[in-house]
């Protein structure tokens, strides 16, 4: 799955009822602590959120993982900035002033249906590629952890090869591909892209990103 909520769904009715009371409770006195700021307060919450589902954070968690990231008080000056709707490679080029590249430093195949948000069942297709890497600008600056998976039957034409060239996955699918808004959530941000498809348009990939600046 997108999220592992295997944990909560293991848990009986008493018990879940219990954990759901706790995380609200928990989450009420972060939001009104008045000690914090606002960025320590967002990365309090997200890591009482891990506890509970762990987020994709840098990657995707695959079955049988438990993979999250910790977020930083650095990221507030990046919190404090506007994020729109668009790809994030074009935002991230805009914060740092330079030309983004990708390199991948893991690329694997994975279960299709082990990302049901792709709904993979559109076009029969059962096997996906999992890739992680990094964002870094022309002078080699890290700007952010990312993670995607994507259905190859879905990409555009030439988008494999450019992919392979380095490009970051969402120029590779340009120019007729939408990313769904990034939300700011503690330096992390994922969506989906889509690109069109035989009904108007599909998902073809997923991604999320870690802000390393």
């Amino acid at each position: 799955m997108f999220e592992s909520y295997a944990g909560i769904r293991q848990q009986d009715r008493d018990t879940l009822a219990d954990s759901m009371c706790d995380l609200i409770r928990r989450g009420r006195w972060l939001l009104i602590h008045p000690d914090m700021r606002l960025p320590e307060k967002l990365a309090e919450i997200d890591r009482l959120f891990t506890e509970y589902a762990p987020p994709p954070g840098a990657g995707f968690p695959g079955p049988g993982e438990d993979r999250a990231g910790a977020a930083t008080a650095g990221h507030s000056d990046i919190l404090a900035r506007p994020v729109r709707p668009g790809l994030f490679t074009d935002w991230a080029a805009a914060v740092t002033g330079e030309e983004i590249t990708a390199w991948m430093t893991s690329i694997s195949e994975v279960p299709a249906d082990s990302y049901p948000e792709l709904q993979p069942q559109l076009s029969g297709e059962h096997t996906a590629t999992r890739r992680e890497g990094l964002l870094i600008t022309r002078s080699g600056q890290p700007v952010a952890e990312v993670s995607s998976v994507y259905l190859p039957g879905r990409l555009p034409a030439g988008a494999a090869g450019k992919l392979h060239d380095g490009v970051p996955l969402g120029r590779a699918l340009a120019p007729r591909v939408r990313r769904q808004p990034l939300p700011g959530d503690a330096g992390r941000t994922r969506g989906l892209l889509w690109v069109p498809g035989p009904a108007g348009e599909w998902p073809a990939a997923l991604a999320a990103e870690l802000l390393l600046i």
